[in-house]
């Protein structure tokens, strides 16, 4: 409400077509005549970023110190300062990387790498939500009665193998399963709702993809882009429509859950994976470069040390 309302003072004071896209709030002022306010919101602007930026100076430690202590990254930034009791290998290691990044990178490619990598978290913190959903509810129930994210993943991956040990003749068709959501869910549900949010998720960046680089064929109305639009408009209100048809876990443990399942979830990836589409190619490039030396660290080192992984051994081997 605070920028929109905002946005709305700053066109009705100033046509939005002369505004100045880098200092709108100043420049506004300096045409009114009005150079103190200027002067006001220069400064208290300056107070605001300065704020944020050592705001978010703090998170970034504290990320690397738990993924260290879950072993997927090195044990020694997971050690903590005995006198300042802070991180100080993860606080150097984030801010010798910030510095770096904020002295040899553009700024628009900074902030183009934040929005792509913001919008792919969403965009799978929504898939998420609609799997932990229809997850049968002995997946969901061994998160205690927190409710929390983390107690559910851990739920799950838990279950991972005992799921592989059920019977398939003991679970219902797909035609038993759905029209009864009013049944508890199963791990063959549970498989195939995964299944289908795939397949929405990829209908969804093929309808993006068409939108944006078709458009002009969309507007001529030829016959080639006006029907794969509508096949994956199909396969995406139908992937919905059967999700929608399936049992849910019924546990009221949760102390908030998403209203809407699963369609309030598919907007979000819908809108997430279009903005995500139109960014510039640099950034996917720049973002897949350091996705490889991600997923380089994590093939080399996380996957054998993480505490999951061991987790997971020590589960086989009592079996």
């Amino acid at each position: 409400m605070a920028y929109s309302g905002i946005a709305a003072v700053l066109t009705l004071i100033w046509p939005y077509y002369l505004h100045n896209p880098e200092t709108p709030i100043p420049y506004a002022f300096d045409q009114l005549g009005w150079p103190i306010a200027s002067w006001i919101v220069s400064i208290g602007t300056l107070f605001g970023l300065s704020t944020s930026l050592v705001g978010a100076l703090f998170p970034l430690p504290r990320i690397i110190l738990s993924m260290a202590e879950d072993g997927l990254l090195f044990k020694s930034f997971a050690r903590i300062n005995y006198k300042t009791q802070t991180p100080t290998a993860a606080t150097i290691l984030s801010g010798t990387l910030s510095a770096v990044c904020a002295c040899f990178f553009d700024l628009q490619d900074l902030v183009d790498l934040m929005a792509l990598s913001t919008l792919l978290v969403f965009a799978l913190v929504a898939a998420c939500i609609i799997v932990l959903r229809y997850r049968p509810e002995e997946d969901i129930s061994s998160s205690g009665e927190s409710g929390e994210v983390t107690g559910l993943l851990a739920g799950v991956s838990q279950n991972r193998l005992t799921n592989l040990s059920d019977s398939a003749d003991s679970q219902p068709s797909l035609l038993q399963m759905l029209f009864q959501r009013n049944n508890p869910a199963t791990p063959k549900s549970g498989s195939l709702v995964t299944w289908i949010t795939s397949l929405f998720t990829v209908a969804a960046v093929l309808f993006s993809v068409c939108v944006s680089f078709m458009a002009d064929e969309l507007m001529r109305g030829e016959t080639l882009a006006v029907a794969l639009l509508s096949v994956l408009s199909v396969v995406m209100v139908l992937s919905i429509g059967v999700i929608q048809l399936l049992p849910q876990f019924s546990s009221e443990q949760l102390a908030f859950r998403v209203p809407l399942v699963p369609l309030l979830p598919a907007l979000s990836i819908l809108i997430n994976v279009y903005l995500m589409v139109n960014l510039r190619a640099m950034t996917w490039i720049q973002y897949a470069v350091y996705m490889a030396l991600g997923l380089v660290m994590y093939a080399t080192y996380g996957w054998r040390n993480s505490k999951e992984e061991q987790r997971m051994r020590g589960y086989i081997e009592e079996k």
